[in-house]
């Protein structure tokens, strides 16, 4: 039995609810449920707990648009408390997933226990025993096109309590640097995008953003290279507009 403050369970209805807030302050209510898996590779039946959703509040309201979260933090015991996430309840230490570009007629894959892709790239997780169930990461070096971006290490180590860290997550809309670091990006990269004029003000927190051309010319943006613990090319995490993922 796991003693967790966001389950309530009821002995007589043999009936378990949770509440969960999310850190950006989205919630969901419901009630616990299982059923039985089975993997096509290996047809290997696996009994999975989640989560029925009834009430949602929060900016990422269940729509048309999402069905469903889910749940791929670090492994942990299934026993413990964060231990529902997809990796704990499958054992796997390792997953890797493909997501295509948003106008991609190709399908997003997970794969767990292996990584079925030739250009894959991996990145050692660090340790945090604060946060065991985060999947943090040591960012190395990043380049736009050929210039590389000063990183300080102070931006990305943890402190004394163990916060702070580079937290990759898959939840995440897009992705949040450092105020200093950023900066010092956001100076390189407008340096480097040649002829293509900027919106005039910030969109939100865009402060970066360019005009469609109206001639519909192909626009041409730097090339954003992330290294992950080594500069290597199996640790690099390449961004680009022009290459479309899962091939």
């Amino acid at each position: 039995m796991i003693e967790d403050p966001t389950l309530h369970c009821d002995q007589n209805s043999r009936e378990c609810r949770y509440d969960f807030t999310y850190t950006d302050g989205s919630r969901t209510k419901g009630f616990i449920a299982d059923d039985v898996i089975t993997f096509v590779v290996d047809q290997r039946p696996i009994r999975v707990t989640f989560g029925c959703g009834k009430d949602q509040i929060g900016e990422r309201n269940f729509t048309g648009t999402y069905s469903g979260i889910a749940g791929l933090g670090r492994r942990v015991n299934s026993l413990k408390v964060g231990g529902y996430s997809l990796p704990s309840q499958f054992g796997a230490s390792l997953f890797s997933m493909c997501l295509p570009s948003f106008y991609s007629r190709k399908g997003s894959t997970i794969s767990f226990h292996k990584t079925p892709w030739p250009r894959s790239t991996s990145a050692k997780l660090l340790p945090n025993y604060r946060y065991p169930t985060l999947h943090f990461v040591n960012l190395y070096k990043v380049f736009i096109n050929d210039k590389a971006v000063p990183v300080k290490p102070s931006w990305w180590r943890f402190k004394r309590d163990m916060s702070g860290g580079v937290v990759l997550d898959t939840g995440t809309t897009f992705t949040r640097f450092p105020n200093g670091f950023y900066v010092i990006f956001r100076y390189i990269f407008r340096a480097e995008v040649r002829d293509i004029p900027m919106v005039e003000g910030p969109i939100g927190p865009f402060d970066t953003c360019y005009k469609v051309d109206p001639n519909g010319r192909n626009l041409y943006f730097p090339v954003v290279k992330l290294y992950f613990g080594s500069e290597d090319p199996r640790t690099m995490l390449l961004l680009s507009f022009d290459i479309d993922a899962c091939d």
